[in-house]
């Protein structure tokens, strides 16, 4: 890999193994592990009991903290590369998997920082998500199960617009993450549009 901290943004539909993969990812390259929601969730359960939110699924919460919960990481990311640590990042990021302008400011905000930003899309189909939704039986699940057709409707399973390294989720965790080492270390990622 190159001399410059890395930050791999592992992204995916939620249930594609995006924590598991990361954490093998961060472990086996000795990098910082940002996960998102262990960062920022205990502070968006005060904000959703003072407006009486249910979850992120309320508009009203995902309005008022989306861009702070981004900010956090961003902020814990530069604090990295200044340390000269390479980061497993875990956040759906869908803006910036949509958005090439977005995915652009989010590189070149890393770059200004001395770092360089990887995106991993974690592949995995809409049976082998429910599946796994079944098979978890996690309380923050009941609401998904309880309408798994409509949920699995409103979900983007689409490959990034931007460049990205793709991973299979339906292989093992060490799998994946020798896949994403030997595409970091030749600079593989590929080019799709949506669509």
């Amino acid at each position: 890999m190159a001399s410059a901290p890395q930050v791999i943004i592992m992204t995916g539909p939620p249930g594609s193994g995006k924590s598991t993969t990361a954490l093998e990812l961060a472990s086996r390259l000795r990098a910082t592990l940002l996960d998102q929601d262990s960062m920022t969730n205990p502070l968006v359960d005060v904000v959703a009991s003072l407006i009486g939110a249910a979850g992120l699924d309320d508009p009203r919460l995902a309005a008022l903290v989306r861009e702070p919960r981004y900010e956090c990481v961003h902020r814990v990311v530069q604090d990295c590369l200044h340390a000269g640590v390479s980061t497993v990042v875990v956040a759906p990021f869908t803006a910036e998997r949509r958005d090439p302008r977005a995915w652009a400011e989010l590189a070149r905000r890393i770059e200004a920082h001395g770092g360089t930003a990887h995106l991993v899309w974690l592949r995995i189909s809409a049976g082998e998500l429910v599946r796994r939704l079944r098979s978890r039986s996690a309380a923050r699940d009941r609401a998904k199960l309880a309408d798994l057709e409509g949920y699995v409707a409103s979900l983007d399973l689409t490959a990034p617009a931007v460049p990205f390294i793709e991973v299979d989720s339906h292989e093992a965790a060490t799998l994946q993450v020798a896949a994403i080492q030997t595409r970091l270390e030749h600079d593989q990622v590929t080019v799709r549009t949506q669509g």
